[in-house]
């Protein structure tokens, strides 16, 4: 496939800037969602209180906040009950991101994309959160060996979850598999891809709002990639559908 890596981010800039409803709204909403998660789950793991123990240690030295700290991990204990519950919240994070994946893929086509799309990936609960484990699960097996080897499965299963979207017939494996086959030859490209945005991710580190902006940049981009992907390897151009019209089963 030849890549124009110009005119996919240049199509993706203005759909963003673009389209209606607004990717960047969608992504203030991730972004507001994301923000008040991370924050319950710093609370339930006892961030609040580790920097208040700080503080009040700072006014008397170094020495003073290293054994504050030092102190805290070794008298407070988190409970189960708020391990289970950041747990879940990080999973309801994961799937607002599977959201906006489904709204970005919509906004690339030209289909129409609606803000309750930001919810779809609980329409798609078991099978979503089963190919991200496996898919962890994959990535860290081969980052074992060394680092190289992980980044390397990072990118071969990158279409994974856009295969599932697009085909609920398949199983997770299958999505997994075939994500290797069209990926293959093409890793690198999606690497120099990625790392084109690096400037801007850097500057997003620094200035959060940037992010707003960044994300639907970056996830329309991504979308546009796979869509040109498929269709240089033979695949349909257009795709129909909401993604959510996919049974719950954990165990394909």
């Amino acid at each position: 496939m030849d890549l124009n890596r110009a005119a996919l981010k240049a199509d993706a800039r203005r759909r963003a800037a673009g389209y209606h409803p607004s990717p960047i709204l969608a992504a203030l909403i991730v972004f507001a969602l994301g923000l008040l998660i991370s924050t319950l789950s710093s609370y339930l793991m006892g961030a609040d209180r580790l920097t208040t123990a700080l503080t009040n240690a700072a006014q008397f030295g170094p020495d003073a906040v290293e054994q504050a700290y030092i102190s805290f991990f070794e008298h407070y204990s988190v409970s189960g009950v708020a391990v289970v519950l950041v747990i879940a919240l990080e999973i309801m994070s994961y799937m607002v991101s599977v959201g906006f994946v489904i709204f970005s893929l919509h906004v690339s086509r030209d289909e129409t994309a609606e803000i309750g799309n930001l919810f779809d990936g609980f329409g798609i609960f078991f099978r979503a959160l089963w190919l991200a484990i496996l898919q962890g699960l994959l990535v860290f097996l081969w980052s074992l060996l060394l680092v190289v080897p992980g980044i390397i499965a990072a990118y071969r299963y990158r279409q994974a979850l856009y295969l599932l979207l697009d085909h609920p017939e398949k199983s997770t494996w299958q999505c997994l598999r075939e994500s290797g086959a069209l990926m293959r030859g093409h890793k690198w490209e999606l690497f120099v891809l990625d790392l084109s945005f690096l400037g801007w991710m850097l500057l997003s580190a620094m200035f959060a709002p940037v992010t707003i902006w960044l994300d639907p940049y970056r996830a329309i981009t991504n979308a546009n990639y796979y869509n040109r992907l498929v269709g240089a390897q033979g695949g349909p151009r257009i795709y129909e559908g909401s993604f959510t019209d996919i049974p719950n089963d954990p165990q394909s």
